[in-house]
């Protein structure tokens, strides 16, 4: 159990571990107009994902809106931006609702989050269903220089997060991206304006955000602390 426990920490308090490489495919999102679902990857049982949604249900779009139908044993950990810390909800299929109550009512997934997800002793198989959002889109974090956010595109489009996903990095912010295949950090990456790049330079996908994605941000002090980009979808690219 102390094993367990430490492992836990280890995994989501600590970001700032190694390098190596992310998986290639890690959703699959299907439109029409502006209605989509995502098929998110399946979590092994006892792994964990950092996951995103990006669709607006138009239920609210917080925890028991979009998690309503999974194994018994399966925990959400979001971050308090305010608290750098975790709320962390589990779900009990004998009472079919996330516990404890007060703590996933304030669990937010709305686009533009990111949580980790924490299989329990089944596999986890997660469809997203909602609207996709569109128009200017806004994701705010700190711009401290000290705290993290754990945010995703508000967008389900694969693409480098500067040139396709449009964000706009200041000098000294920093990116972890989750390995749910390692189960480690295996892409940290330091905006350096020197160079105009993220370094240490890496794989030419090292900054490929995949759809579903959620990842860490720490925002150099002198950074907007925002997000924001203008979306159609019918214009995908612009």
């Amino acid at each position: 159990k102390n094993q367990n426990n430490m492992r836990t920490k280890a995994l989501l308090l600590s970001a700032a571990l190694c390098a190596a490489v992310v998986p290639s495919a890690i959703a699959q999102v299907y439109s029409v107009n502006a209605v989509g679902f995502i098929n998110l990857p399946e979590i092994p049982a006892g792994n964990f994902a950092i996951i995103a949604n990006q669709l607006d249900n138009g239920a609210g779009n917080m925890l028991s809106d979009v998690l309503s139908d999974v194994p018994g044993g399966t925990r959400v950990y979001a971050f308090d931006v305010d608290a750098q810390d975790y709320i962390i909800a589990t779900y009990d299929d004998y009472d079919g609702a996330w516990l404890p109550a007060d703590q996933a009512a304030l669990i937010d997934l709305s686009p533009g989050k990111g949580v980790f997800l924490l299989a329990g002793s089944q596999p986890v198989n997660i469809t997203l269903v909602g609207d996709v959002p569109q128009n200017v889109l806004t994701v705010g974090f700190p711009n401290d220089g000290v705290n993290f956010n754990l945010i995703s595109s508000k967008v389900p489009q694969r693409g480098d997060l500067v040139a396709d996903l449009k964000y706009t990095p200041t000098s000294g912010d920093r990116i972890y991206r989750f390995d749910p295949a390692a189960q480690d950090y295996t892409i940290i990456k330091t905006y350096d304006d020197y160079d105009g790049a993220w370094l240490p330079v890496g794989g030419p996908d090292d900054m490929t955000i995949e759809v579903g994605e959620g990842f860490w941000i720490k925002a150099a002090a002198a950074s907007s602390g925002e997000w924001t980009r203008d979306f159609d979808i019918n214009d995908p690219n612009s």
